[in-house]
């Protein structure tokens, strides 16, 4: 039954996807309530396993198993169980939860317009850079800067430096945020001039049409074959006729 272990791959990637997306809200919930790190952490945790235990059966169902390790080095690295004591003393290991989002690059691959246009990895790469920067940007002024008062605030400044805004209202007083609001607007100026490519090249080009399957071109073929079959059985009787005569 193909269509239903379709649907249930659609499924599980969608549960996937969820728990990427719960991951990295509980991750910024627990930058504003750090009391509540032993829980989301233990619950991260066992998010991980859910994760890893996807990753080793993805590699045992592909076929060339050591390529695929290789090429989705991401997914292991979004895997790996940090129990609370390590995260305790890295504050950085929380980071690693950040790339879970990784993982909605396989929804995108079910779209076929984000697909063929690439835009849905440009998409992944801005929100990636937008919640990287704005969680870089709380660990490194949070408690220094006065117009810095919460996570909100960091994925706000985030927002508006990578869209090359920057209204001015929230500014980096660090040497360590100053570096990251340079490198956040260049990362923006890429995005757009990447997405702004890919999306004229998508409208010069258009989409993909699509190809007929294996089935229908051998539908095809019997039929070619049944036409002239009977073409050269007519004109075999006809022979017969004329020797006939």
């Amino acid at each position: 039954m193909p269509g239903w272990k379709e649907n249930r791959e659609g499924w599980a990637n969608a549960l996937l996807i969820g728990l990427a997306l719960l991951s990295v809200g509980m991750l910024f919930y627990e930058l504003d309530h750090p009391q509540v790190a032993p829980l989301t952490t233990t619950a991260d945790f066992f998010i991980a396993l859910v994760f890893l235990a996807e990753y080793v059966g993805s590699i045992l169902r592909a076929k060339r198993r050591a390529r695929y390790a290789l090429t989705h080095w991401y997914d292991l690295l979004s895997s790996i169980p940090v129990p609370f004591a390590a995260v305790r003393l890295f504050r950085v290991i929380r980071v690693i939860r950040m790339v879970r989002l990784f993982r909605i690059l396989k929804l995108i691959r079910a779209l076929s317009f984000l697909e063929e246009s690439r835009l849905g990895h440009v998409a992944v790469s801005f929100l990636l850079i937008w919640l990287l920067g704005g969680m870089g940007f709380h660990l490194l002024e949070y408690g220094q800067n006065p117009n810095l008062k919460g996570s909100l605030d960091a994925l706000y400044w985030a927002f508006t430096t990578l869209t090359t805004v920057g209204f001015g209202d929230i500014v980096a007083v660090t040497t360590g945020g100053r570096i990251l609001t340079m490198g956040l607007m260049a990362s923006g100026i890429g995005v757009y001039g990447a997405l702004a490519g890919l999306l004229a090249a998508y409208l010069v080009r258009g989409p993909k049409e699509s190809e007929p399957d294996l089935n229908e071109r051998l539908k095809r073929v019997e039929r070619k074959l049944e036409e002239l079959s009977l073409r050269l059985d007519g004109n075999l009787k006809g022979v017969q006729r004329r020797g006939g005569r």
